[in-house]
């Protein structure tokens, strides 16, 4: 370890933190539910499953000088040129949320996200 580190100019620290981003595969997963639709046929509304993306499930650990310090955390997500961006994976209330019968619980579930340097990063979709 480098012990003099913390005695450098904050901006040089901020520019080394930033240096320590390097591409990764952020590797994600769809999860689908059957949500029931208002279709109309004639006079009869019928409700018909279909399969729509309710969550998207991260699964590539947090970048690591995200968990070194709370400097590091600071220059790398914050600010204007914030070098990695969170995320949120909870897609299903912009897919369905204009309609209001769920089969499940799906849509209110807790919110996840990923963190993302889109500059880097590939995205791996499966």
């Amino acid at each position: 370890s480098f012990h003099l580190f913390p005695l450098l100019p904050f901006e040089l620290r901020v520019h080394i933190w930033r240096l320590t981003a390097t591409p990764r595969t952020v590797e994600v997963r769809l999860r689908y539910n059957s949500v029931a639709l208002d279709h109309q046929d004639g006079e009869n509304t019928l409700y018909l499953p279909q399969p729509y993306p309710a969550l998207i499930t991260g699964l590539t650990p947090i970048p690591a000088p995200l968990h070194t310090c709370s400097e590091a955390r600071n220059a790398l997500i914050l600010g204007r040129q914030a070098i990695y961006q969170k995320a949120y994976a909870d897609c299903i209330r912009r897919f369905i949320g204009k309609h209001h019968h769920y089969s499940n619980n799906t849509a209110n579930s807790t919110s996840r996200y990923i963190w993302a340097n889109w500059s880097i990063d590939t995205l791996s979709m499966g």
